[in-house]
């Protein structure tokens, strides 16, 4: 009975992924080099679920490469995770330094794949002595086996590191670039990556370690690791299929605004930089980017970037802001439409994020503002 809902899980583990797979396919970005990426998360992980559903059929005991395979496949997760999140903010050049980072996984495949064809029949009667073991909850002291495991819980903790520094300054950088950041913002990554930390590795390192020191039935230990798993494959799925990737390469922002010395050209530029945006309207569109005002006032995007620096605004993103803040107010003033509906013509695509912005701006919710008119 406990065998068979372990592989109902695995089972809904390979669904789960292989329905996100098709969603991605049909998708538009999935040409992109992030989105690649997390298909090859995805795919990744719903080969592992296949695995371990084959692993508890009779005949696999037969065929040592399925439990190799699964085991070495778990130093190729925080790489892919790493270069998903890397993908995010720059695109990566497919150099040989770069597949270095694929060399820890590619020698264990080798080693394990080689050891199961040349030396078959051997690991059979090794994996069937390790199963009446387990069933019998005798230890199985392997030194192999503890290797992969440090190796594994080593290789997570540098790469999620290594994740966390690429991206924990991003959202904030594209304040420079973007009007609009809601679907570019990637701070889940970081969730799932602490979330990766505490809902597999730590459950993963148990279960090895219940497999060397048998504590608790490792179908139960087995089948607690499975259901973390599709949680985690679920959240980052859904995340996965709700990203959306900054067009342009997006510059690391400055911890704090520089002061300057106006001159009479930069007050002149700034007023006319002020002035356009109020007359054209260009805010209106959602869409709205550094590049592309920088194009509408014939300037180059870094001497646009300057120029704000040089205003009373934190960035680009705080500058488009308030202006659509300043037209949402005036329009509460004079028009009795809908609050979201005003919103969404004054440029912001997120209810929630025009709710933040203009409880910032205001200090009153949009609701409050416009009673505060009567």
């Amino acid at each position: 009975m406990l065998i068979s809902i372990v592989k109902m899980l695995f089972a809904i583990g390979v669904g789960i992924n292989v329905f996100v797979i098709i969603q991605l396919i049909r998708k538009e970005h999935v040409p992109s080099q992030p989105a690649r990426i997390g298909l090859a998360i995805v795919s990744l992980w719903a080969l592992r679920f296949f695995f371990l559903y084959v692993k508890f059929e009779p005949w696999a005991i037969e065929y040592p490469v399925f439990f190799i395979v699964d085991q070495y496949l778990f130093l190729l997760d925080p790489v892919l995770l790493w270069m998903y999140a890397k993908s995010i903010i720059r695109l990566l050049q497919w150099k040989w330094t770069l597949l270095l980072h694929f060399l820890p996984v590619s020698i264990g495949l080798f080693l394990g794949i080689s050891s199961a064809i040349f030396f078959t029949e051997e690991m059979a009667n090794e994996f069937t002595q390790a199963v009446n073991a387990m069933i019998e909850g005798k230890p199985i002291v392997a030194t192999e086996e503890i290797i992969i495991i440090v190796i594994i819980v080593s290789t997570s903790l540098f790469y999620f590191i290594r994740s966390v520094l690429d991206v924990k300054n991003y959202d904030s950088s594209l304040r420079d670039t973007y009007s609009n950041i809601e679907n570019l913002k990637v701070g889940w990554v970081i969730s799932f990556q602490r979330l990766w930390i505490v809902l597999f590795l730590i459950p993963l390192l148990f279960y090895f370690v219940n497999y060397i020191f048998p504590s608790i039935d490792m179908l139960i230990s087995g089948g607690l690791l499975m259901v973390t798993s599709i949680l985690l494959s679920v959240f980052f799925n859904l995340n996965l299929l709700n990203q959306s990737y900054a067009a342009t390469t997006v510059t690391r922002a400055k911890t704090e605004k520089e002061s300057f010395s106006l001159g009479q050209d930069d007050v002149a530029q700034i007023e006319n930089l002020l002035d356009t945006l109020s007359k054209k309207r260009y805010y209106e569109d959602e869409q709205l980017s550094l590049d592309k005002l920088a194009e509408y006032i014939e300037l180059k995007p870094i001497e646009l970037t300057e120029l704000i620096k040089k205003s009373e605004y934190e960035n680009f993103y705080d500058l488009i802001n308030s202006f659509r803040i300043d037209a949402v107010k005036q329009s509460l003033a004079d028009s009795k439409e809908q609050i979201i509906v005003i919103a969404y013509q004054c440029g912001f695509n997120s209810k929630s994020a025009f709710n933040k912005i203009f409880k910032e701006k205001t200090g009153f919710t949009p609701r409050e503002y416009r009673l505060s008119l009567k």
